[in-house]
């Protein structure tokens, strides 16, 4: 199963539609995964015309996304179970510390979050945590926006995919 995941799309406050970059990079996937701040319902209107969509609403989205969408969801994918949160809230721990504390009662493969707008891949225990980072509102000092790619077979094979601009 191929998946595309992408977050913090900031639809029309960061950009006014959704990067051709992304859009082709997502044409074939078996399923794309929002882990929040679409900030438009248009967001989602446009990524299920590509494939079937599961998310999440972040920090930023209003009652539009709230009502379609839950804070936190775990997805049976195969043999895998996936968590997907957007990982904002409080400020005594990091967003990391939060996606973990927020599954930590739960048996999840890998767990999928935003906020950050940072790329990030790392192992915790035996979960795998990746932000697919923003492909339209890059943090300063980012060279290049992104979203990611994950292939669930044996193993969770999961990459970011970096690129420039439109």
């Amino acid at each position: 199963m191929l998946i595309g995941v992408t977050s913090d799309t900031h639809i029309p406050t960061r950009a006014i539609h959704l990067p051709s970059k992304l859009v082709k990079g997502l044409r074939g996937v078996d399923l794309i995964i929002h882990a929040g701040d679409w900030d438009h319902i248009q967001v989602y209107d446009q990524l299920k015309q590509l494939a079937p969509v599961k998310g999440v609403y972040g920090s930023n989205d209003d009652e539009s996304i709230r009502k379609h969408f839950d804070k936190k969801i775990i997805l049976s994918l195969g043999d895998y179970n996936i968590g997907v949160i957007h990982g904002d809230g409080g400020k005594r721990k990091d967003t990391i510390e939060r996606c973990i504390q927020s599954f930590a009662t739960e048996r999840v493969d890998m767990i999928i979050f935003g906020h950050t707008h940072l790329p990030y891949y790392a192992r915790h225990a035996h979960t795998l945590l990746f932000n697919p980072g923003s492909p339209t509102n890059k943090k300063k000092g980012q060279k290049n926006y992104s979203f990611g790619m994950i292939e669930l077979g044996p193993k969770i094979a999961a990459k970011h995919i970096f690129f420039k601009g439109n």
